[in-house]
């Protein structure tokens, strides 16, 4: 099920807004295993929409190290989606998302892992490969352009439409075949505003 145009840009700009709230990180925390005592959750790791869904921290369910997240949803609200934001710039022009899903029952929609670029108008949330119904652990792959003159940061995540349950696992982001986390990279600088 496509998501509906103002539910979809509301979620972008969610996602946008959560970056600058953000503490920056300097290494991507893809394997969920740096997990904030605080929140239970991986650091960095966010509700960018929440709406009927929970997000938990999977000790049980995993692919890799010790723990996965799971998202599930517990009414007929469209989606539910979580990410994390790594607010730098970098010099490249290929972006690749590798990670492991596992999916129970889901209807209505899919499951996925997702991609944007702020200030490039990409994004990718695997609508095209349709992930639905009961799948065991299988790695997926998403790719978009990057170009570091108007890139600004960068949000991952994953996201489930419909009803039914996710788990996602061990996420790899790579910048022209390079991971993220050995790729020179500056802080975003946001522009100043001049005011009388």
């Amino acid at each position: 099920m496509p998501m509906q145009r103002p539910v979809f840009m509301f979620f972008l700009l969610t996602c946008f807004i959560s970056s600058s709230h953000l503490k920056a990180q300097v290494i991507f925390n893809g394997d969920l295993e740096n997990i904030d005592p605080k929140t239970n959750m991986p650091v960095a790791w966010t509700n960018a929409m929440k709406g009927g869904y929970t997000y938990t921290l999977d000790s049980n369910v995993v692919y890799h190290g010790k723990y996965s997240i799971c998202i599930t949803s517990s009414d007929a609200y469209p989606y539910g989606a979580i990410n994390c934001v790594i607010p730098y710039n970098f010099t490249g022009h290929t972006l690749q998302l590798k990670g492991f899903i596992k999916t129970e029952n889901v209807t209505n929609g899919y499951a996925g892992i997702w991609m944007r670029v702020n200030g490039i108008d990409e994004f990718d949330k695997m609508e095209k490969q349709n992930l639905h119904g009961t799948n065991d652990w299988k790695e997926y792959t998403i790719s978009m352009p990057y170009n570091s003159d108007v890139a600004r940061s960068l949000n991952v995540g994953a996201l489930l439409t419909g009803k039914g349950k996710m788990w996602f696992d061990n996420l790899r982001l790579y910048l022209d075949g390079k991971l993220i986390e050995k790729v020179p990279y500056k802080p975003v600088v946001e522009p100043t505003v001049n005011r009388p």
